[in-house]
């Protein structure tokens, strides 16, 4: 399956309707823009370009330009696709369009620059924002749509399962502990811990986030951030200037050296909940991440109480998703819990034309996947488990990972074989996500 976009005018029929609103402080200026981006010879690629990838829920398109030629690819649901070259004359007329809504200078192509401008279709709306810089022997121009939009409303949104999403409660609604949020890079902590706490009692509890002003994230309602810089602004110093506002909840998105580990394993005790994200392949080694910083180990394994490990999977696109048979050996490896003729799905990408010839699916751009969940190995931490990460085993991980499955660990497997089952996602994306289980 290919992702199928095409930069070729529509009939005047077919023409997409968006509705730019340029970059610029007042509506002359924003007048001005949009005049002069449609003077770029690709304003209707462009327009037509926009149109196929936003409705599609592309999150970035990204052009390259060197002197040998131009290449283009666009981000959907995590992946990456190649769309057809454009000549280069054509791509920078391209580029320039965007730019100029953007309201920044179309001609520079060493230096880095950025701009936003609003998108409008059908009444739905994009904040986009463009980004461009010198990159060897060319220039490297991405667009990023709804960069600051959340993937996810709440768990339920994420397709997390009830049951988990009852224990993930009962833990975000604790009085005190510290509760860690972990998964590979790119593969979906940042969106995980966002997503449980816009899930969480914000109304009736305090929440503060501290952010690293290096890394700014969206902001979440009824979550006030605080933004610490280590060096002008610690995030000890940060901690004692919010105590006096009497937090309930205090979140570090990003957990990566032992004094932000020591400054929140210090909070359960005064009656607060902790919550911080880690880069870790599972659960269990979630926890030894956490003490390769050096931190006190001890307060550490004291306070933690449960670790959400994720993965993102891309959706069945439900317009053109085929049922199919599984085989026996399937269902028994998957621990699939479906009757003998219920059907799975996989993905398809065409739907029956004219004369029952196929055609691309206009949900999904031939993808056969429209949208993402999440899958969550939760692990609740065990007295057992604490002595272990205190002890001198040789083999921490392979111990923790034994003490959580023993102790009830809901593993990755378990959850997507439940979106399978369900028809959301497919046996083929649930092996691609993860190929290398450590259930």
């Amino acid at each position: 399956m290919a992702f199928r976009v095409s930069f070729g005018k529509p009939p005047a029929e077919a023409a997409p309707s968006v509705h730019f609103r340029p970059a610029g402080n007042d509506e002359r200026s924003r007048n001005i823009n949009l005049l002069k981006a449609r003077r770029f010879g690709a304003f209707e690629i462009a327009t037509n370009l926009f149109h196929q990838v936003a409705s599609l829920g592309a999150a970035n398109v990204q052009v390259d330009r060197t002197s040998a030629g131009s290449t283009i690819t666009v981000e959907v649901d995590g992946i990456t696709h190649a769309l057809p070259a454009l000549d280069l004359a054509t791509a920078t007329a391209l580029v320039s369009s965007f730019k100029q809504l953007a309201g920044i200078t179309a001609q520079e192509v060493r230096w880095r620059q950025s701009g936003q401008f609003t998108a409008i279709i059908k009444n739905k709306s994009w904040e986009c924002t463009v980004v461009s810089s010198g990159i060897p022997s060319g220039e490297r121009t991405q667009l990023l749509l709804d960069a600051g939009k959340a993937e996810f409303a709440n768990l339920a949104a994420a397709s997390v399962s009830e049951p988990l999403q009852k224990r993930m409660r009962a833990s975000l609604a604790a009085e005190s502990g510290l509760l860690l949020f972990s998964a590979p890079p790119q593969s979906g902590m940042t969106e995980l811990l966002e997503t449980a706490v816009r899930d969480s009692d914000r109304f009736q509890r305090s929440y503060y986030l501290l952010e690293n002003s290096r890394r700014p994230r969206p902001d979440i309602e009824n979550v006030a951030t605080r933004k610490f810089d280590g060096s002008t602004v610690t995030i000890d110093s940060l901690l004692r200037s919010i105590a006096k506002e009497h937090p309930d909840v205090l979140i570090v998105p990003e957990i990566d050296d032992a004094e932000i580990v020591d400054s929140l394993t210090s909070q359960p005790a005064q009656g607060r909940l902790a919550i911080g994200g880690v880069l870790a392949n599972d659960a269990p080694e979630t926890l030894l991440r956490v003490l390769a910083t050096r931190c006190n180990a001890r307060r550490f394994a004291g306070e933690v109480t449960a670790v959400a490990n994720a993965r993102l999977l891309r959706k069945l696109c439900v317009t053109c998703r085929q049922p199919y048979l599984p085989s026996p050996q399937m269902v028994m490896e998957l621990n699939l819990a479906i009757g003998e003729t219920q059907a799975l799905f996989r993905p398809s990408g065409t739907i029956p034309g004219e004369r029952d010839e196929p055609m691309t699916c206009p949900a999904c751009g031939g993808l056969g996947y429209r949208g993402r969940a999440a899958v969550i190995q939760w692990m609740e931490v065990s007295d057992e488990m604490r002595a272990t990460m205190l002890g001198s085993s040789d083999d921490h991980l392979q111990l923790l990972r034994e003490q959580a499955a023993a102790a009830g660990m809901t593993p990755h497997l378990a959850e997507a074989a439940t979106l399978a089952a369900a028809g959301i996602t497919s046996v083929e994306e649930i092996v691609r996500v993860l190929r290398t289980p450590r259930d």
